[in-house]
């Protein structure tokens, strides 16, 4: 029967006008041979279920290719590898005379019209439905065939569809980056200035590849954000090497360049680098859409480009608000000693790379510092500018989270050693320390009194920073070291 399925469909390339096949006609060819006991037998689950068995056979053997895991594409099977191919060629191309050829030879649009689905084409990536059509128009494809051309696009993640008036079916258009090949908008220039607002951060992560970024890779990474936008989805703004988006928490910028400070002396062949900014006020948020990014970026890696080289930093936010190393060409034309001294200072440095690896932390495994050193400029800044939130624990979460080892491991002694510091450096009143000193203190240094020191754990969660790092020490000088490394 499998045998017999797999010869029908193969006759079909040759002798079948089809370019795509239904769920009906696959149906027919794979069960006409089949025994009428086993039709009989089967469910009508059990049939399909032994359908896709056969169609993943032969898709695994490369007779055909089939999208298992489309729900869009699951009744399709596109037999005639050569047709996919071709028509690909046909929009991906960027040879202007062969698109201009295919527009001039349909029979469906006007000479103006073929002129502006051109310069959409070439000049924007933009393919519009009448302009898909007219470029399918040589591989006589039907409408039906046509449109599950385009599916298929769409879940090799080859363009996003974008929609301006959902009134209008005319108005869906889809976003191919491969075939842009403008530069920068100037607009941006205003929408996302060189150097981000005193009122906003910005969180950026470089993803760095040597010699070259894999074909494809930033392309894909760039269609697969478009299913975020949500209804914000026409505004972006893409050029060939970047993406403009508005969200409705903040705003992201995808860039793909050279990374010119890190030549190789020999060849001079830069490395190239992927980077995803965010700016906006609210970290929880940006945060969120760094995260997501990245998870695709990685994704993507690994689904098509498993073990490829590349390296990930998290840039100082301190640094990019300083402008070290993201400053307009104009400022970096600057005579030096027309630069101020404080910004001198920066402009000369580039900025404070953290390890990328923070962001396949997880709670359980992350080391979480309250402040993390700026190298460039001296500077302690905070966690939560390097750190994603769900690794960034307040030491009022650490303290709670660590709360019955505290309990259960700190002595007597030490309590009331303790007590008495706080006493003196004004962190605890008289009467605090009254209510929590032990009544009667023992000679041996294991005695615990979890209840006290319950309620002063408690206690110095309300008070400042202080109160932690003279917790600590004072667990340091007691010989209780090891509970100081639950409190990192």
């Amino acid at each position: 029967m499998w045998v017999e399925a797999a010869k029908n469909i193969c006759t079909k390339k040759i002798e079948g006008s089809e370019n795509t096949l239904g769920w009906e006609v696959i149906e027919d060819l794979i069960l006409q041979n089949a025994p009428t006991l086993w039709k009989e037998k089967n469910s009508k689950e059990e049939k399909e279920k032994t359908i896709c068995d056969i169609l993943s056979f032969l898709a695994h053997r490369g007779d055909i290719i089939w999208f298992d895991r489309s729900p869009s594409l699951l009744k399709v099977v596109f037999h005639k590898q050569e047709v996919i191919v071709n028509v690909l060629k046909a929009v991906l191309t960027h040879d202007q005379g062969e698109v201009s050829k295919k527009l001039q030879k349909s029979m469906k649009i006007t000479r103006r019209k073929a002129h502006i689905i051109k310069e959409d084409i070439l000049n924007r990536g933009i393919v519009s439905k009448q302009a898909m059509s007219c470029l399918c128009e040589p591989f006589k494809l039907s409408s039906t065939e046509v449109d599950v051309m385009t599916e298929m696009m769409l879940k090799l993640e080859l363009c996003y569809q974008v929609q301006e008036d959902e009134s209008l079916p005319s108005s869906i258009s889809f976003h191919f980056p491969w075939l842009l090949t403008r530069v920068r908008q100037p607009e941006l220039d205003t929408k996302w200035p060189s150097k981000a607002p005193p009122d906003t951060t910005q969180l950026t992560l470089q993803v760095l590849f040597p010699y070259k970024c894999p074909d494809g890779l930033y392309e894909k990474f760039s269609v697969r954000q478009h299913k975020y936008l949500g209804l914000m989805k026409t505004m972006r703004m893409d050029w060939k090497d970047g993406v403009y988006a508005e969200l409705r928490e903040c705003k992201m910028q995808l860039t793909r360049e050279p990374h010119q400070s890190n030549l190789d002396p020999v060849s001079q062949d830069p490395d190239w680098v992927i980077s995803i900014a965010v700016r906006g006020s609210h970290l929880s948020d940006m945060w969120h859409v760094l995260m997501r990014g990245h998870g695709d970026l990685m994704d993507i890696i690994k689904e098509d480009w498993p073990g490829l080289s590349y390296d990930k930093y998290l840039v100082c936010p301190h640094c990019v608000s300083e402008d070290s190393d993201h400053q307009p060409p104009s400022a970096a034309a600057q005579n030096a000693e027309e630069v101020p001294t404080k910004r001198k200072r920066y402009c000369q440095k580039t900025p404070t790379l953290f390890p990328g690896e923070i962001l396949d932390q997880t709670i359980e495994t992350a080391s979480k510092p309250r402040q993390v050193p700026c190298v460039n400029t001296g500077v302690f800044i905070p966690a939560d500018l390097v750190y994603p939130p769900h690794l960034v624990m307040s030491w009022q979460e650490v303290l709670h989270k660590q709360k019955s080892s505290l309990i259960e491991n700190i002595t007597e002694y030490c309590l009331k050693d303790m007590l008495n510091v706080f006493l003196q450096e004004g962190i605890i009143t008289h009467r605090e320390y009254e209510g929590l000193k032990p009544q009667y203190q023992t000679s041996t240094t294991r005695v615990v009194c979890p209840e006290k020191t319950a309620v002063f754990l408690d206690i110095l969660k309300t008070r400042g920073d202080r109160a932690f790092d003279l917790l600590r020490k004072c667990l340091t000088e007691n010989g209780q070291s090891e509970l100081v490394t639950l409190l990192r």
